[in-house]
């Protein structure tokens, strides 16, 4: 094994990511980890490149599953879009021979989760090998407070979603309303009694928020105050033997 090895399937799961090929790319990224964990051993720095783009991974499907949700809705509110107009998630979709499954709130959240496992062991490989204000510290560190708080904010939104939903219900019954259209009325004051409701959050979600802004202002202080990453030493010039050897 040589770490051109690990570095090829690392490149190969890059480019099936960018295909939208995420199986192939997961299992791309492992096989990188593999080759490092025999070579170098799971500490070394060069294991955490393959780590970083594992979470990746996962954030891009959580992303691009949010953004095809987003689309659905504009869809149903009314199709204002040119037929004429390819659009290239289109075209990539076209091109890619795995069969696209729409994820549900509770598959997010665990590929979320994962993100996060992944970018924290990551970043404790860098902050240990690299330290502090190396590029690849900061990055990793940015990658674990964003997804955190990623995490955070699809967990406030769903319990939202349930709370506006249950309120709901409750002014169909008291109203006694049958037509569903009725209840487009009320959706204002069920949004308020659910925001009402949910304005304390868990000692745990709290707890988790702090640690992604503190993640993530000290990433940006660190890039701020080292704008290029740890100090590079000049090269200095060590002669290999002696040349002015007497005759």
């Amino acid at each position: 094994m040589h770490p051109a090895t690990a570095s090829a399937y690392n490149n190969v799961g890059l480019m099936n990511k960018l295909l939208g090929n995420y199986v192939e790319a997961k299992s791309a990224f492992h096989e990188s980890l593999q080759v490092y964990e025999e070579i170098v051993g799971k500490d070394h720095s060069s294991y955490a490149a393959p780590l970083s783009n594992l979470g990746m991974l996962e954030r891009s499907r959580v992303l691009e599953s949010e953004a095809e949700e987003g689309e659905d809705d504009n869809d149903a509110s009314g199709q204002n879009e040119d037929d004429n107009n390819v659009q290239l998630e289109t075209l990539r979709d076209s091109n890619n021979p795995e069969q696209k499954t729409k994820l549900s709130a509770l598959e997010r959240m665990q590929l979320n989760e994962s993100a996060i496992e992944y970018f924290d062991e990551a970043y404790r490989i860098r902050l240990s090998e690299l330290g502090t204000n190396h590029p690849h510290t900061i990055q990793s560190r940015t990658q674990l407070g964003s997804a955190i708080a990623a995490a955070v904010i699809a967990e406030r939104k769903g319990r939202m979603g349930g709370l506006i939903e249950g309120e709901l219900r409750k002014l169909k019954q008291s109203k006694e309303m049958k037509d569903p259209k009725e209840m487009e009325a009320y959706i204002p004051e069920a949004v308020a009694r659910a925001a009402a409701k949910s304005t304390s959050s868990s000692k745990l979600t709290q707890r988790r928020w702090d640690a992604a802004e503190e993640h993530l202002r000290g990433a940006l202080h660190t890039a701020v105050e080292n704008p290029r990453g740890e100090s590079v030493a000049a090269l200095v010039y060590v002669p290999l033997g002696n040349n002015n050897k007497g005759g």
